[in-house]
Formats: C-alpha cells, structure tokens, sequence
C-alpha cells in the first residue's frame, strides 16, 4: 500500500492510497468463493456453482460488479485507518473519499479528504477579571410581577378613547417599499399587546394615541439586522388599520385569585414570596449567562486557534436552520437571506466551535468529570417536555444513549465554567432587575 499525505490547509488534508490490483483481485475472488455457497442457477445445485462460472458467464455480471464495489469500499475504509492510525494528528470528521482508479486488473487508487484537530497549548486564565451583574428585588418590581399575573386573567373591554400603554390592539397592517407592497409585511387582524413584548422596537408607539375605525400611514424604519435582505435597514410605508382598542380589566387581589395560582396560603404575601423565589432564580440564571458569555469572548480573544472548516460549515448550517426555524414563513426567509447576517451567522459558528474545542482542552487538563446525579438531573429536564406530551416518545428517548451524551456534555460545559469562574476575579456591577434580565437575551 502507498501513502501520501499533502496539508491542503491550515488544518485541511489529503490522502491519496494507492492498493495493487492483486490485493484488490483476491480480496473480489475470495467474496467471490464465499458467496458462490449460496448462489442459485437453472441447471445446478445449490452450492454447486464454482467461481470460474461466476467469473466468466454473462447471467453473473450485475453481481461480480456489486461485490467488487462492495470490495472497494471496504479496502478503502480499512485502508484509510491503517493509514490515518499512523499519523499524530486527529481528524474531525468523516473522510470525503473519491475514487481516482478502480479499472479491473490495475491499481486501486483513491484521496480522502478531511480536517485534523488543532493543537492546543495549556489555557492559562489566570488574571483575567470579568463583571458579574448583581441587583436586589424592590417591592415596585414584585407588584409589577403581580400585575403581569392579574393581566393573565384579565376580562378586556373594548374602548373608544386613543390607545395607551398596557392596552390590547387588533390591527390590519401593510407594508410598501417606494410605491410596492412588501408581502412579508402583511398581516390581518393582528393582536397587539402594548404591555408586553414589542414585534420590533418602536413599534408600539406608532398604535399609542390612535382610536379604534381609522387608518394611518407612518414610515418605519425596520432594522438593519433584519433577516429580510429586501427590507434591512429601510423605510417602510406602514398602512395600519386600528379595528379595535381594549383595555384591561384585572382581577382583585382575593381569595378567588389566588386559588386561580394554586397557593396554599392564599395571600398576597404568600404570592409575592413565591415570585420572589421564582425572580431570584432567573437572575442566577442570567448571571451564569452572563459569566459565561464573558468567559467565552476572552477563550475566543485570547486563543486564536484555527479550527476545522468542516466543524464551522456543520455549526453554521444548524445556525441557520434555528434562524429558519423561528420564522413563519421558512420559503421567504431562506430567499431573502441577510448576507450581513449569513457572515454574522458563520463568525458565530467559528467562535461556537472554538470555544466548543478549548473548553475540551481544559476539562481534559482540569480532570473535571460530570457528576452522574447531575447528569441525569440535566437529562430530565431535556426529556421533561416528552414526558408531559408523549409518554412512549419519552421512554425511547431516555433508554436512548444520545439524549443522555447531551446531557453529560451540558453539564461538563458548566462544571468548566464553574470551574474557570472560580478562579478569576469577578467585579459585581449593580443595575436594575430589568436591566440584568435582559442580559438574557442580549
């Protein structure tokens, strides 16, 4: 067997194989002889066919074809670990082969493609220093909490007075770019919640101070980061109808209310203890977020490793199906594909895949090992949502090896994490709950 190895990359490499045609003949002759057991033709017996029959009558084409294939590709597979077994470096993925000779009678020669690991040196974080958000809990951000739970069981009654914040809208809306209409910007009776989440910032105050039964046009101006290429960073023509203006009508804060949240002690002091609780989970939460995010910009900054382009490609792609995934309309979203956010998308499955090695590198040199409570504690809550809705779906998923190799990994994640966090200096920097929440999805 010849071998040569060429780097085609910085971490990108060939192998070309070559296998003489004698090797490759006798591994077909010796298929040949063992499969002739079982071969069936008019005018002879079960297990009576010889090879030289098979070899040379014209009925046994098609099959001396399918095993010599099937001869080539098992050659190739176990040639090319005989050959990658040699080398120091550790691919990344799976091998894209192609077949250069494979004629009857001559050499066998073949290239595998694929990328290698990079080699890391020691992660050294010492010194480095990072701020933690840090905030307390005001009674005005319980009641707020409170009057987001009363909004839930709300009645709403309809208005004739100009929309104000907390209201509830029902609009007709079209969008036209320089005289033509925008499909994508288009929507009937579309609710809007004034007091909860905006569908694009600023939004909202184009609807505060109109009345129910008219219709306005107002420019808007849609983000720059926007998944539509056509409409990125451009000035609509908004048409919106205003059908209906709401307002709120909330519960009173009784006995009636609180068995509506299934409190044992129906009180707005045992109410607001429980958000409390809840609250103070989400800001531990977002911290580790946070940490975590900070963590992974410095591993980025400071470790300029090339990683496999393979990898990248791989992480970008499922990047891109998530983006996909969040849009109702998948067919325009995949047409008007933003090339700013297409980049934006590959430098974060670079970064993704990075982190995704250094972190390997450091749990390997830290000896950190997942502890298997914790694990299993991960693997139900990523199975929970089966066991709520598909019973059977949740028993296969949880004696499925994958779910749990998820989990372990998650959970090795955040014990490095932990790991790292508890040996640099974090600076606590205090701001307002609201502010730290958004830490979440910044």
């Amino acid at each position: 067997m010849q071998i040569s190895l060429e780097n085609t990359g910085a971490l990108a490499r060939r192998l070309t194989v070559g296998i003489e045609a004698t090797q490759v003949e006798n591994k077909v002759q010796q298929k040949l002889q063992q499969s002739a057991r079982t071969l069936r033709m008019d005018g002879f017996r079960p297990g009576k066919i010889s090879v030289g029959l098979i070899n040379t009558h014209k009925h046994f084409k098609r099959f001396r074809e399918s095993v010599r294939q099937e001869v080539i590709e098992e050659l190739m597979k176990s040639s090319f670990q005989e050959a990658i077994s040699k080398q120091e470096e550790r691919i990344a993925h799976q091998p894209h082969f192609e077949l250069k000779h494979h004629d009857e009678g001559k050499d066998l020669e073949y290239t595998a493609s694929f990328d290698v690991f990079p080699k890391i040196e020691n992660i050294n974080v010492s010194g480095l220093s990072i701020e933690k958000p840090v905030t307390s809990i005001t009674p005005q951000d319980l009641a707020k909490r409170v009057t987001q739970l009363q909004r839930r069981f709300a009645t709403w009654k309809t208005v004739e007075r100009a929309a104000q914040q907390n209201d509830k809208l029902i609009i007709d809306l079209k969008g036209s770019l320089e005289g033509i209409d925008v499909p994508d910007v288009a929507a009937a009776d579309l609710t809007v919640d004034l007091g909860g989440n905006e569908l694009l910032a600023g939004f909202d105050e184009l609807l505060i101070g109109e009345k129910a039964n008219t219709t306005s046009e107002k420019p808007f101006t849609f983000p720059a980061e926007h998944v539509n290429k056509a409409i990125a960073g451009k000035q609509l023509l908004l048409t919106i109808t205003i059908k209906e203006v709401a307002e709120a009508e909330l519960p009173a804060l009784d006995e009636a209310f609180f068995e509506k949240l299934h409190l044992e002690e129906k009180t707005l002091a045992a109410l607001e203890e429980k958000l409390k609780e809840a609250i103070t989970k989400e800001i531990e939460r977002t911290q580790f977020f946070s940490l975590k995010k900070q963590v992974f910009t410095f591993l980025n900054e400071a470790n300029p490793i090339e990683v496999p382009a393979s990898l990248v490609a791989n992480q970008a792609n499922e990047l891109r199906q998530q983006v996909r995934q969040r849009l109702e309309d998948a067919a325009a979203t995949i047409a008007n594909m933003n090339d700013t956010l297409s980049e934006q998308l590959n430098s974060q499955a670079e970064q993704t895949v990075r982190v995704s090695l250094l972190l390997a590198k450091y749990i390997q040199d830290n000896h950190i090992v997942a502890d298997e409570a914790r694990v299993n504690e991960q693997l139900m809550s990523l199975l929970m949502p089966y066991a709520m809705r598909d019973q059977a779906m949740f028993r296969q998923l949880l004696s499925s090896p994958m779910p749990k190799q998820i989990a372990q990994n998650e959970v090795l994640e955040e014990l490095a994490i932990e790991h790292i966090i508890s040996e640099i200096t974090l600076n606590e920097k205090e701001m307002p709950l609201e502010d730290l929440l958004k830490l979440a999805t910044a």
